[in-house]
């Protein structure tokens, strides 16, 4: 550190030893009460991180703390340093102070109204206090965010719900919801983004599509099984948090997600019901389907494709889909070869093109297409 650095850092070390509680409360007013603590729990961890980072400037520590008390951050990004200070810890301190303080008699009466005024306000916020401390340090714990790939994969077939994909999502969609929290803890005066907060929800999680995913609507036994294990475990893992914070109300961000768990299970009657069959008042045949014959030897392999596409966007899921159809099919349900059906494919309105060559069968296919081929298959051969 430069000769410069040290001796700034250290002016500022001396200024801050130097003041006292009388410094800080004299210009108290009711409104400032938060603003208050902060800065004076940002000057004590100042003199504690004077001598625990050495190698920093003081700007940079003030940095590190400023990040620290608005949204929780402690790491130094560019040399992973980090500390973890204790918001109740300060509070404690903050009232012995303040204890010791109005047993002087010598005190002026407007002092030691300001005084009363902070120590309830430490004493109101201890609960506060005591989540953000519960949040900073289980944060960083690997446990605090479970993975429910092992619990999902005894129940849920692998080739019908894309689980890696989903238990990445549940993570996520809990570190949100514990960040959204501690920024309301750390910052109350800012609850009016607390809507936007929780409006960012699907960034992270899909609701809509972890509630009906494709492949299931048409297995009504299968979705009812995912869905009870879905809303199982996001009610567990809020419960496990009512307990930690021994909530009576949860807070907004968390009730939304108990909200989106407790209208999982209507959805399967919605999706079991058998629609109802009106008689005709003549005879008539099933609607055709238009579908292109040149390509497809009937309607339903038209819609096995067509399902299929909804589910695999890949050249090698779709090369898959075809080497299978075409080959592997006895009879073919696909009536040409490489060529002419990717000049078809191309011209429609999917999400890729075929330049190249299909892959072969043998290397397209692996054990989760070959399930979900099947299931498509089964649906579309049962309509």
């Amino acid at each position: 550190m430069r000769e410069e650095d040290l001796n700034l850092k250290t002016k500022w070390f001396d200024e801050i030893k130097k003041i006292n509680i009388e410094d800080q409360l004299i210009d108290l007013k009711e409104d400032r009460l938060e603003a208050l603590f902060k800065v004076n729990f940002r000057n004590w961890i100042y003199v504690d991180a004077f001598y625990n980072f050495r190698m920093y400037t003081g700007p940079v520590i003030f940095q590190m703390i400023e990040k620290y008390l608005e949204n929780g951050q402690s790491f130094l990004e560019e040399d992973n340093d980090s500390f973890n200070y204790s918001f109740l810890c300060f509070q404690q301190d903050e009232l012995e102070a303040i204890s010791i303080f109005l047993k002087d008699e010598t005190k002026n009466s407007n002092l030691i109204e300001k005084a009363t005024l902070y120590a309830d306000y430490l004493k109101e916020n201890k609960t506060r206090f005591e989540d953000i401390d519960i949040l900073l340090t289980k944060m960083g714990e690997d446990e605090t965010y479970p993975s429910l790939l092992a619990l999902a994969k005894t129940k849920i077939k692998s080739a019908i719900v894309d689980i890696p994909k989903l238990d990445k999502e549940q993570i996520l969609l809990f570190e949100s919801l514990d960040r959204i929290y501690r920024l309301m803890l750390l910052n109350p005066n800012n609850h009016h983004k607390r809507k936007g907060y929780i409006e960012n929800l699907p960034r992270w999680f899909d609701f809509e599509g972890n509630k009906n995913p494709f492949l299931l609507r048409e297995f009504p036994k299968e979705k009812e099984t995912y869905l009870k294990i879905l809303k199982t475990w996001l009610i567990d893992q809020i419960e496990t948090r009512k307990k930690m914070f021994d909530w009576d109300v949860l807070p907004p961000e968390y009730q939304y997600v108990q909200d989106y768990a407790e209208s999982l299970l209507p959805e399967i009657v919605k999706t079991s019901a058998k629609p109802k069959i009106v008689p005709s008042s003549s005879p008539t045949v099933n609607p055709q389907i238009d579908y292109p014959k040149h390509i497809f030897a009937d309607e339903k392999a038209f819609q096995i494709f067509s399902l299929l596409m909804k589910h695999f966007k890949t050249h090698a899921t779709i090369s898959f889909v075809f080497r299978t159809m075409a080959e592997k099919e006895k009879p073919s349900l696909i009536l040409v070869n490489d060529t002419p059906f990717r000049a078809w494919f191309n011209e429609q309105q999917y999400e890729i093109q075929l330049e190249s060559y299909t892959k072969t069968y043998e290397n397209s296919k692996n054990d989760d297409r070959i399930a979900v081929y099947a299931i498509a298959k089964e649906v579309a051969m049962n309509k």
